[in-house]
């Protein structure tokens, strides 16, 4: 498994940055950090979205500002590659909530320098591109016990994809255990994830961590166990 200081440094920053509510209040900007590792994959983002001029979070014009590290290694013609991609997205986005459900959609720019070693002269991803990615989020409370939530993007020209589908149960005290299943690839790189997830852990008045464990399959590989965090101030 690889690690990367840059990354974890650049999570650090962001999350480092002032949280713009008091404690007990709706936050005014959202910020989100956290990663995730299996034995041949690793992924850490940092994110900050905050309301455009006369919208507030939840309902209005939002911007986001997004950094990643994903690594991953995959199989072709007996050869194992990996694969190390950094990279970095701003985005517009409107979000849209009411008391038993919220949706947020966002359009941005993305660049990432995908390196691959050995080199695959078949890879269209490596080197440095930008993108345009498609964002979509949401989640439907069900009844006072559980919700559903969803999030799915596309990155243009890449054809690359990424899905999530998470079902919660409110447990008491703030916390909710739950399932996901995730389902990402481009034409190159296909994987399937589904575990179990366990959020609203208060870290303090303003933080919430969540954390998660399961099984992943990349194509072509051994199943995976994987273990991840996620940090934020706003669930």
């Amino acid at each position: 498994m690889r690690t990367y200081n840059s990354a974890s440094l650049l999570i650090g920053l962001l999350l480092s940055t002032p949280f713009l509510s008091v404690a007990g209040a709706e936050p005014s900007v959202q910020i989100l950090g956290g990663g995730e590792v299996s034995r041949d994959a690793s992924y850490v983002y940092a994110g900050r979205v905050a309301p455009l001029s006369g919208s507030q979070l939840g309902n209005g014009m939002v911007s986001r500002l997004w950094a990643d590290w994903l690594t991953y290694e995959y199989k072709k013609n007996g050869v194992t590659y990996d694969v190390s991609t950094p990279g970095l997205e701003v985005a517009l986005g409107v979000q849209r909530a009411r008391t038993d459900f919220w949706w947020s959609i966002f359009g941005g720019v993305i660049y990432r320098h995908t390196n691959i070693s050995p080199h695959d002269p078949e890879s269209a991803v490596q080197g440095g591109k930008f993108r345009i990615k498609l964002q979509v989020e949401g989640e439907q409370t069900i009844n006072p016990l559980w919700k559903l939530s969803g999030n799915a993007s596309y990155i243009f020209e890449q054809d690359a994809y990424w899905a999530r589908s998470r079902l919660f149960r409110h447990i008491g005290s703030g916390h909710q255990l739950g399932l996901e299943a995730i389902t990402q690839g481009d034409p190159y790189y296909r994987l399937a994830q589904l575990g179990a997830v366990l959020f609203g852990i208060k870290l303090s008045d303003q933080i919430s961590a969540g954390f998660k464990v399961g099984a992943r399959k990349i194509e072509g590989s051994n199943s995976q166990v994987y273990m991840g965090v996620e940090l934020g101030n706003r669930f």
